[in-house]
């Protein structure tokens, strides 16, 4: 038999600074499959309602190209209904170019001024099914964005979508962008994701984490989906 196990951990939850929050989101042809833009636009359109007085907001659609329809919209100055537009119009085409979107994305993060974002909490969150297939297809290439964005201060998050999702390319470009990342499965993980979890998914309120799962010898691991999982501890960086 095989069991699926979810563990969480539950860090401190101080009042979060102001985001620079830019949102990489896939919208090639793959992402009509299995609802998975559903999902998406359904988790978006509660992510407008998370957002606080202050939050600066990009959004970065990428298949086989890149558009940048919101750049810089400062919530409680700037209207939200051109985001909220944005968000409702889009649909999937062309191939996967998930390189191109995150290089968008260190371009507009690191385009702003020590002062401009002085005492702002600064976020990359890539929503993908993660199926590279135009551009950069390595995911180890693909990660070196996220460590190009950590120099900079900025930590990146991932949201997977989709059954065939590649979790090896999220994995490698969170753990170089000091970030984690979920999988959207059903419409009450989206609920969670980007409802009440939605702080969770933009602040780091720890480093450095490990804990042990200790398991009788009747129980193995088939498969784990993650940060990084080892018998060595050495091997979880």
């Amino acid at each position: 038999d095989q069991l699926s196990v979810a563990l969480a951990v539950r860090g401190a939850n101080p009042p979060r600074q102001p985001l620079d929050l830019t949102l990489v989101v896939d919208r090639s042809g793959s992402m009509a499959a299995e609802g998975r833009m559903d999902f998406v636009k359904r988790g978006l359109q509660q992510l407008v309602t998370q957002l606080q007085p202050g939050d600066r907001v990009d959004l970065v659609w990428f298949d086989d190209r890149v558009c940048t329809p919101i750049e810089g919209l400062v919530v409680g100055r700037d209207s939200v209904q051109p985001l909220v537009r944005a968000i409702d119009a889009v649909t999937p085409r062309g191939a996967t170019d998930l390189d191109a979107g995150l290089r968008e994305a260190f371009r507009i993060q690191t385009g702003r001024d020590a002062q401009d974002v002085h005492g702002r909490s600064r976020r990359v969150v890539v929503i993908t099914d993660a199926e590279l297939n135009r551009g950069v297809v390595s995911p180890a290439l693909v990660a070196h964005v996220g460590e190009m964005l950590d120099q900079h201060d900025v930590r990146l998050s991932g949201v997977g979508v989709g059954r065939t999702f590649d979790d090896t390319v999220l994995d490698r470009l969170t753990e170089r962008g000091r970030g984690a990342y979920v999988y959207l499965g059903s419409a009450s993980v989206v609920d969670r994701v980007f409802g009440v979890g939605f702080d969770a998914l933009v602040r780091t309120v720890a480093h450095d984490v490990r804990f042990a799962l200790d398991l009788p010898d009747s129980l193995g691991v088939a498969r784990f989906y993650g940060e990084e999982i080892s018998t060595d501890v050495r091997d979880v960086q």
